[in-house]
């Protein structure tokens, strides 16, 4: 019975690391999610522009220009790259965009004190000290881009796409993935689309 007990507070200490580690890769790896007007056909759709007003960030950080350029650059860049071309004149879609950060806390769980572990007679034991658990919490900048395409005839939305993730030192190279990640997921629901225009 007590060497039940013992496993099962080594079991819950595993679970809470496997947890901690599950959060830490969603906060590192990103979250990305769009939605598709099915209703629009991208059959005769080949330009775009950005919208004339720029929607600023609310906080200090995301309403950074050098950001804002750099966000611009990579856009187009993916845009192209997904098969629709720039054009200040009468666009077939329009381009509108919001970065916005924020400060969130991760929770970190270290297991201590585990002790060994030994096999008798076909079962596995746990002998050592009760193990502790050291829970901390530490400080880090989420980011969240927001990406709408806007049909320019109707000036209704055709698709929305945000992304999260965690914006460390190198904040170009997070903002590109962010970028890359929605023009994939853009690039997938184009495909979808024209296959059931079909």
């Amino acid at each position: 019975m007590r060497n039940q007990q013992k496993l099962y507070r080594f079991l819950f200490g595993g679970t809470l690391l496997v947890v901690a580690f599950f959060l830490f890769g969603i906060a590192v790896n990103g979250q990305t999610h769009s939605d598709l007007n099915k209703e629009f056909s991208f059959i005769r759709v080949k330009t775009w522009n950005f919208t004339s007003e720029r929607v600023t960030a609310s906080d200090k950080v995301g309403a950074n220009e050098i950001w804002d350029n750099y966000l611009r650059e990579n856009l187009t860049a993916g845009l192209a790259k997904a098969g629709f071309n720039h054009s200040d004149a009468l666009p077939d879609l329009m381009i509108r965009y919001r970065l916005s950060t924020k400060e969130k806390k991760r929770v970190n769980v270290i297991r201590d004190n585990w002790g060994p572990v030994y096999r008798r007679g076909g079962r596995n034991y746990w002998r050592g000290r009760r193990g502790t658990s050291t829970v901390y919490r530490t400080a880090y900048d989420q980011s969240t881009l927001v990406l709408d395409i806007v049909d320019a005839r109707t000036k209704e939305l055709v698709w929305r796409g945000y992304d999260r993730r965690t914006v460390d030192d190198k904040a170009e190279k997070s903002l590109k993935k962010s970028v890359d990640a929605l023009m994939d997921r853009l690039a997938k629901d184009v495909r979808e689309s024209l296959k059931q225009k079909k």
